[in-house]
């Protein structure tokens, strides 16, 4: 079988190459444009990691997405949906990475021509790009991606080997056609169900008022029930840094000191502009071959040498599809964005002229410098005020705090209240409209406020305090602190009859729930029992209901019901009411439409098959591997 595989590898992959479809069985998106990354890692996976760089790119690559997709709505349908993209984004760099690994260890490899086919005919395809390739829409499509040919080249090499293995697990999941034809069956049998609706909140008008004896029992045997937690009132003034920045003194020699402490951040690294010709080794490692491609290479190195124009021997003998629609350009190129043989080779060229051959593990790579650039240092002028900034906003919480600080120090011996000392000496005062339990703040932008105040020892929350909220100060005082106490029985009597009510009322619906379900005539007990039924639906698989019907487990009762009229055995609890559910219809589909259908869904079963194989690969690798989360995702909500 994996003999058939590898002769036939470029066939099953042809289907996988298109990159909205790669991973269309598994539900892990092919990014073609990740780039690996050596700084801090945000995931390793046994000893591979991938970088914060490729987490982010992955994660605003999915936001762009969901915003082209919700448009002007996006905030908000993703606050409703409770979209995670830190989640989604390690999802896919974990399985996209087990899927290559799992790619390389059944032998699946991708030579430098598969890269140049995929790029001139996939992502330059009609629909990708109307224009198709050339070397002006090659230039922008990098530019737009903020990536050099080398990384972007990478970058679909790996993807290509995880299409390869992509192919290989459809093509061991096809269905037959006997199992197309019972899953379509099934998925095409409808079934009409009545749900009758017992709401216990409805019933609560229905329990009698217990006497006060019973109502002081319930209240004892439920006390805790009734507990009120600690609460604080308070008063408070905000002193925001941004308030401040125009306070903060910064002196020219604040500023160049900054400047020459941070000499780093202002130094601009070595850069060349430099086109390049490429010639590879064949893919059997013949070493007559690979002699030949040496001479080729020796050839083209000496004539680029003796002045010959560049653009045409990139022309005449580079291997490399993209670069050569370019004229060999690779742009401007950073010392250390490419492999040390490559540095080594054209930054000593600071004349410019044609680079020492190269020699790497594919190959050859002959450079010519058009431009060099020496790394330099930008000059204080025209970072002077950006400095100035950067220190003002740096200082400005400093200042807030010392503002607060000063007020408490200044008053140390009044007894006013904060609202009256914010009226004397001009700042704003707020002050909490109730008592608020821990995890309630005044607003949204004081999130933590309350719960520091819980911190403090008792003898401090009676005096004005400063509380440092990381991006603001906040000065203090509270007005009323209630410790954590159970409400006597005659404040709570009316919370205590509404739970008394809400309990016994779930008691009589559970109770006409099951006289429901018992009944020999559902319908006729339901009207004796004054029990509505919801309007009967038509149900399908791969089809959602509404109301009660959308809840999956009540779903799955009604389709494994064999026969009509059957009441389900147990009611369903579905939000705030309970259900009890008959199936009054079942209807078989068509034989001839099911005929008619069957060979267009094999491959939909087939698809089912192939993503349930990728979701059972993916479980058994995440299980078996080490994978380990970065400072920042570690730490991640």
């Amino acid at each position: 079988m994996m003999k058939w595989i590898h002769r036939n590898k470029e066939s099953i992959g042809i289907v996988f190459l298109v990159i909205a479809a790669a991973f269309a069985v598994s539900g892990v998106g092919v990014d073609i444009l990740h780039q690996k990354t050596t700084h801090q890692f945000a995931i390793k996976i046994d000893k591979h990691e991938i970088g914060m760089d490729e987490y982010y790119q992955t994660q605003r690559r999915m936001e762009e997405q969901y915003r082209r997709m919700f448009g002007a709505n996006y905030a908000e349908l993703a606050k409703s949906l409770g979209l995670n993209l830190g989640q989604q984004a390690s999802d896919q760099l974990i399985d996209g990475h087990l899927l290559e690994r799992d790619a390389e260890k059944y032998g699946f490899a991708t030579s430098d021509q598969d890269v140049q086919r995929f790029i001139v005919s996939r992502v330059f395809a009609a629909g990708q790009s109307p224009e198709g390739f050339s070397p002006a829409a090659y230039q922008e499509f990098l530019r737009n991606q903020g990536m050099s040919p080398h990384e972007f080249e990478s970058a679909v090499r790996s993807d290509i080997l995880r299409s390869y293995y992509a192919g290989l697990m459809t093509d061991v999941s096809f269905a037959s056609k006997q199992e197309a034809k019972t899953k379509l069956e099934r998925e095409e049998t409808e079934f009409t169900a009545t749900a009758y609706e017992v709401s216990p909140t409805k019933l609560v008008a229905e329990v009698p008022a217990p006497k006060e004896d019973e109502l002081k029992k319930f209240y004892d045997a439920n006390a805790t029930d009734f507990d009120l937690p600690a609460r604080v009132s308070y008063e408070y003034a905000v002193f925001s840094p941004d308030s401040f920045k125009k306070e903060v003194a910064v002196t020219p020699q604040y500023i160049e000191l900054y400047y020459t402490d941070n000499q780093d951040k202002y130094t601009t690294p070595e850069e060349v502009r430099v086109r390049v010709i490429k010639l590879l080794y064949p893919k059997d490692p013949d070493p007559k071959k690979m002699s030949d491609v040496r001479e080729k290479a020796t050839k083209a190195h000496e004539e680029a040498l003796s002045g010959k124009p560049f653009e045409a021997l990139v022309t005449q003998y580079s291997d490399d599809i993209p670069s050569k629609a370019t004229g060999g350009s690779l742009g401007w190129i950073k010392r250390g964005s490419q492999d040390e043989q490559f540095d080594a080779a054209v930054f000593k060229m600071t004349s410019g002229g044609v680079a020492d051959l190269i020699e790497t593990d594919y190959g050859f790579q002959i450079a010519k410098v058009e431009e060099y650039k020496a790394s330099g240092v930008t000059p204080l002028a025209d970072v002077k005020s950006g400095i100035e900034e950067e220190l003002r906003a740096q200082e400005a919480p400093a200042y807030a705090a010392a503002k607060a600080r000063e007020i408490v120090e200044k008053n140390k011996s009044s007894d006013k209240p904060l609202s009256e000392l914010g009226k004397e000496q001009n700042f704003a005062v707020a002050v909490t409209s109730s008592l608020l339990e821990k995890e309630k703040d005044p607003e949204p932008a004081l999130k933590g406020l309350t719960a520091k105040l819980f911190e403090l020892p008792d003898g401090d929350r009676a005096s004005r305090q400063v509380i440092d909220l990381g991006d603001k100060t906040v000065l203090v005082q509270v007005t009323q602190f209630k410790e954590e106490e159970t409400e006597a029985f005659e404040n709570a009597k009316s919370k205590v009859l509404a739970q008394y009510k809400k309990v016994e009322a779930e008691k009589l619906a559970d109770g006409k729930a099951n006289a429901l379900v018992a009944a020999p005539d559902i319908k006729a007990k339901a009207q004796e029992l004054k029990i509505t039924a919801v309007a009967p639906q038509k149900l399908k698989r791969g089809k959602a209901g509404a109301g009660p019907f959308a809840d999956s487990q009540l779903l799955a009762g009604v389709y494994a019901t064999k026969s009509p009229g059957y009441v389900l055995p147990q009611p369903f609890r579905v939000g705030d009411s309970i259900f009890v559910v008959q199936v009054n219809e079942i209807a078989q589909p068509d034989p001839a439409k099911i005929n008619e259908k069957v060979d267009e869904f094999r491959a939909k079963a087939s698809q089912d098959l192939a993503k349930n194989f990728v979701d059972s690969e993916l479980a058994r690798a995440r299980v078996t591997s080490n994978i380990e989360f970065g400072p920042v995702l570690a730490n991640r909500e």
